[in-house]
């Protein structure tokens, strides 16, 4: 499975036009059942999910601790919080999701996860910010799927797995092996290899914060500044559980 431009896939505006996983199942039945069908009514399985949830919790999802109440520290730092909204952050996965949000109201599934991941696990950033921005740019924003999903990726929610972190290298390695991703939203990289646009080095602008697991640049650990900056930002020290 490779990372697709999603901007120009037609799929991604189902979520405007599908209320009932119904109408999934008369599609397979009539037309075609296959990988894209079953995520598509799992999608909408979890979006009734999170429909529930705010029923139960009301407006707990928007409080800093979530549902489950939890006293954590989150920094607000604003330079931090607007090089990952701007695309700037020196991570191209990141900057390229970044880029597509802001550009065209959308962005993949895994991708909502991997930039909440990192904004919330390698910057320490409240998680509200990073929600509120999507509530600004999504076009199929839903209060209660995209809360729901933020608690969740932040740990305050239903989450078993309390610290759920995506690696930024595996996942750009696993879905965008060739860098064709990110070469598209951040065209200063197509020029390089492609084993290279995801990995780019001094090619590409400096990563603001250092990686909390999985960092493919050893030269950003040696980094007094960044070091000291990811310390001041992150402030919840919970278990880690990777992906």
């Amino acid at each position: 499975m490779q990372w697709k431009n999603n901007s120009k896939d037609a799929k991604i505006c189902l979520s405007l036009s599908l209320d009932s996983g119904g109408k999934v199942k008369r599609y397979e039945k009539e037309r075609l059942s296959n990988d894209s069908t079953y995520w598509v009514l799992f999608e909408l399985i979890w979006r009734d999910y999170f429909r529930f949830l705010s029923i139960k919790y009301g407006n707990s999802i928007f409080h800093l601790g979530g549902p489950r109440k939890l006293k954590l520290s989150w920094s607000q730092d604003q330079l931090l919080f607007e090089s990952w909204r701007d695309g700037r952050t020196g991570y191209p996965l990141i900057d390229a999701n970044m880029k597509e949000l802001s550009t065209t109201g959308f962005m993949s599934n895994r991708g909502r996860q991997i930039v909440c991941s990192f904004l919330v696990r390698d910057m320490g950033i409240d998680w509200r910010m990073g929600a509120e921005w999507f509530e600004t740019c999504l076009l199929d924003y839903d209060p209660c799927s995209n809360y729901g999903n933020w608690t969740y990726g932040a740990g305050v929610g239903n989450d078993p797995r309390e610290d759920r972190y995506f690696s930024i290298p595996k996942q750009a390695q696993t879905y965008d092996s060739e860098g064709s991703y990110v070469a598209y939203w951040l065209p200063e990289l197509e020029a390089l290899p492609k084993e290279k646009r995801n990995f780019p080095g001094h090619s590409y602008i400096k990563p603001v914060v250092p990686l909390k697991y999985g960092n493919n640049n050893k030269n950003i650990h040696k980094d007094p500044a960044l070091a000291e900056r990811r310390t001041r930002s992150q402030g919840n020290k919970i278990k880690g559980y990777r992906r």
